[in-house]
């Protein structure tokens, strides 16, 4: 009977210690999340909508612009808040997170000498972005296919047709 009281009192000891740690991680990383969203917001609409937008008369593209960005700043941090939170839940749960980290830099490193074109993708993704080819929101013509810019990452676009069709 003592064994069942002990195992209680250790259940209770983790879930006041460990257990009030990871509760703490993950409410800290959706406050982090929505804090960083809120910032974007706040940081990038003055940028794309000040007062250049009334110089140069085409406010909706400039409009745009700025979802697009928006939603490309907020996918990162929130990837970033999600791996950093993640390894602390990991770490509060008794796991050597060292070798974990460690193997990911190793990892990414093979996959980024292995996958070439993966990384050629992803940096003229980048320029896409910056240099504003087109937007979400954006009629475009892409490898035959004609339609609206529905979605844009790194490494795809997203054009819905007149049909309805979704393109990738």
């Amino acid at each position: 009977m003592s064994d069942v009281f002990a195992s209680q009192d250790a259940l209770i000891d983790w879930a006041m210690g460990s257990g009030l740690r990871i509760v703490v991680v993950i409410v800290a990383a959706i406050l982090a999340s929505l804090v960083v969203r809120r910032l974007i917001r706040v940081m990038v609409r003055p940028q794309m909508l000040g007062p250049t937008a009334a110089l140069s008369g085409d406010r909706e593209r400039l409009e745009r612009r700025e979802h697009t960005v928006e939603t490309f700043l907020i996918r990162t941090a929130s990837t970033f808040i999600t791996f950093a939170a993640g390894m602390l839940v990991l770490a509060e749960l008794g796991i050597n997170i060292a070798p974990l980290i460690a193997s990911a830099g190793i990892i990414g490193l093979a996959i980024g000498f292995g996958a070439q074109t993966l990384v050629k993708d992803a940096i003229a993704g980048v320029f896409l972005l910056l240099e504003s080819h087109y937007d979400i929101g954006d009629r475009v013509k892409l490898s035959g296919v004609e339609g609206d810019v529905v979605g844009l990452s790194l490494r795809r676009t997203r054009l819905r047709s007149d049909d309805g069709a979704v393109h990738t």
